[in-house]
């Protein structure tokens, strides 16, 4: 129970740490020109450039857990031993996860295509 209560506490101690230390600092961009960061996204084509700024953090995001959760589910399937349940968990895990690494490359490419820009899963 105290372990619990510590792991329940310890991102509100955090949380409030880190809201006491943090100073709001006000930043202007120039009229005739934006700042450093949002040069991107900035002009006629912006939110254009920030939708596919979003899909892709989201595409890749998606593959790295995609990635992370096959080996996982290899590890589970190596150390299943002689236990039928174990092995049909990690494959039907496994399947999972193929499915739904194939619906994220469908679904980058439909909204890339929507954006009208080249379908680059490359970056």
């Amino acid at each position: 129970m105290k372990k619990k209560l510590e792991f329940e506490i310890m991102p509100i101690m955090v949380a409030s740490l880190l809201t006491c230390t943090a100073k709001p600092q006000m930043v202007f961009a120039d009229d005739a020109q934006c700042a450093a960061i949002l040069s991107d996204f900035c002009g006629e084509d912006g939110m254009q450039n920030l939708l596919k700024f979003i899909a892709n953090m989201m595409f890749y995001g998606i593959i790295v857990a995609g990635t992370i959760g096959i080996v996982i589910c290899g590890v589970m399937w190596m150390t299943a031993g002689d236990s039928p349940e174990r092995v049909k968990k990690a494959r039907t895990r496994l399947i999972e996860i193929v499915i739904g690494m194939a619906l994220a490359v469908l679904l980058h490419t439909i909204i890339t295509m929507l954006l009208g820009h080249d379908v680059n899963l490359e970056g």
